[in-house]
């Protein structure tokens, strides 16, 4: 992902930024949906290891995707942000 998104970026410019958006563990009901049992998730739970301590909500990096899309990024391209509760920080 980290070498497409740089790639692209010299690529397209200056006409066109491109930047990626690397999630870690979001709440999106998936999980649920799939059949995991609630002692299943609250294992899973137990598990990650994320610093801030929860999973995201997808609003949360659904925020930071608008935020790039907006004129207030208009000088970021080529990078690659990892909205993840610091999960990338101990893996």
């Amino acid at each position: 992902m980290e070498h497409l998104t740089r790639y692209w970026a010299v690529e397209l410019a200056p006409e066109v930024r491109v930047n990626a958006v690397a999630p870690g563990p979001t709440a999106t009901g998936a999980l649920e949906r799939a059949g995991l049992s609630e002692e299943q998730l609250e294992r899973m739970q137990e598990q990650q290891t994320v610093p801030l301590g929860r999973s995201a909500e997808p609003e949360e990096i659904a925020e930071w995707i608008v935020r790039l899309a907006d004129s207030c990024s208009d000088w970021v391209t080529g990078q690659v942000f990892p909205i993840d509760g610091g999960y990338n920080l101990i893996e």
